[in-house]
């Protein structure tokens, strides 16, 4: 009776299958390096786990909607000669913007609190931030320059 129940089991499982999650990538490039003592394959593809079957399927894969928008990145643009010193800064902070036309000078904490505005009422070529007040800690400095933008510092007080 034992050996019916064993062979019986045996026979069902090799009646049952089940869906397989297998994890592929779909490559559209790639290659191999190989050297003396490494071996490396890559491939420049996304990862896909879906339903592997022998009939034809289209449940795999990316699907891209026609809403692609693409930003470039302009080279051409002139980085600013602004610099921001002493990092660490105990008591006063120094910008210097080079030419550049600074309209106002916003201090924030990590957690996005502004600690400090201060608008710029003439044109400059170095400014001075007082910062004994503020306690230690990372702060945001954001920096509105005229034509420019909005530029952004990290600054460490001591």
């Amino acid at each position: 009776m034992r050996t019916l129940f064993t062979l019986l089991f045996l026979y069902m499982g090799m009646l049952m299958f089940g869906q397989t999650s297998d994890r592929t990538v779909i490559a559209s490039a790639g290659g191999q390096l190989v050297s003396k003592f490494q071996n490396v394959s890559f491939t420049i593809g996304e990862s896909a786990v879906g339903y592997v079957s022998d009939v034809l399927s289209i449940d795999q894969g990316f699907w891209a909607s026609e809403g692609i928008l693409v930003i470039p990145i302009s080279p051409e643009e002139p980085e600013l000669q602004i610099r921001v010193f002493p990092n660490p800064v105990v008591e006063e902070l120094t910008v210097t913007t080079a030419g550049n036309e600074l309209l106002a000078m916003h201090i924030f904490s990590v957690n996005s609190k502004r600690v400090l505005v201060q608008l710029v009422q003439e044109t400059r070529l170095e400014h001075k931030i007082d910062v004994s007040h503020i306690t230690k800690g990372v702060y945001i400095l954001q920096l509105f320059i005229k034509g420019k933008g909005l530029k952004e510092y990290k600054i460490i007080k001591n």
